[in-house]
């Protein structure tokens, strides 16, 4: 944990009210940290934000998770063979050809996907009587706050890049402050570094795909 993390909610707003040095601004802040949380959702990506999830299919679409942002990885189990992406133009092509017979069609259930809104399209689709299992692990959003005493691991990990991206979106009230071009470097340095470190410890998966599909289950 970092020497600088802050416990909690509450003791972050009081941080970041010390260092605007505006008290009128005290009741912005949540809208401060709301706007860096939208940023982070994103632009980081660290080992924090992998969940993993799994969904029966039963038709062509599954919903997301709430809190997905992109895959990392997506598989069919019980095999564990990683499942294709393919843009929504390629897999009605795929599906198109598994019609007509020029494609065959797989063993063991759908083998591509896509990202159609907040569902993920699978192709060739499953169906009630040959269900699929999809595993999918993937980058979440970054963690909300409400009450006081909320914590994160946002808040304890990298309370740098909370702090300085939480302080550069007070710009609209701050205007022509000097600070925030020094809050702005900080807070690219610090995000740069925590993405570094998730890039050293990542392992081999599936490209990352931004957009939306089905309801996974824990």
């Amino acid at each position: 944990m970092s020497a600088y993390a802050f416990a909690t909610n509450g003791a972050f707003q009081a941080a970041v009210a010390d260092w605007l040095m505006r008290q009128d601004l005290t009741e912005r802040i949540p809208e401060f940290m709301g706007l860096c949380e939208v940023e982070l959702d994103r632009r980081l990506q660290v080992k924090e934000m992998v969940q993993r999830r799994t969904s029966t299919a039963t038709d062509q679409y599954i919903t997301l998770p709430a809190d997905w942002r992109a895959a990392r990885n997506v598989q069919r189990l019980p095999s564990r063979e990683p499942m294709l992406y393919s843009t929504l133009d390629e897999i009605d092509r795929y599906r198109a050809n598994i019609l007509r017979g020029v494609a065959s069609r797989p063993l063991g259930g759908p083998d591509r996907y896509s990202i159609l809104g907040t569902v993920m399209e699978l192709a060739p689709a499953p169906t009630v009587d040959a269900p699929a299992e999809i595993e999918m692990v993937y980058y979440a959003n970054v963690p909300r706050m409400e009450a006081d005493t909320d914590s994160s691991w946002l808040l304890r990990l990298y309370p740098d890049v909370y702090l300085y991206g939480t302080l550069i979106h007070s710009a609209p009230f701050l205007k022509d402050d000097s600070r925030l071009q020094v809050w702005a470097g900080l807070y690219e340095k610090a995000l740069s570094e925590a993405n570094a470190s998730d890039t050293r410890g990542r392992y081999s998966g599936a490209p990352l795909r931004a957009g939306g599909a089905p309801t996974f289950g824990v």
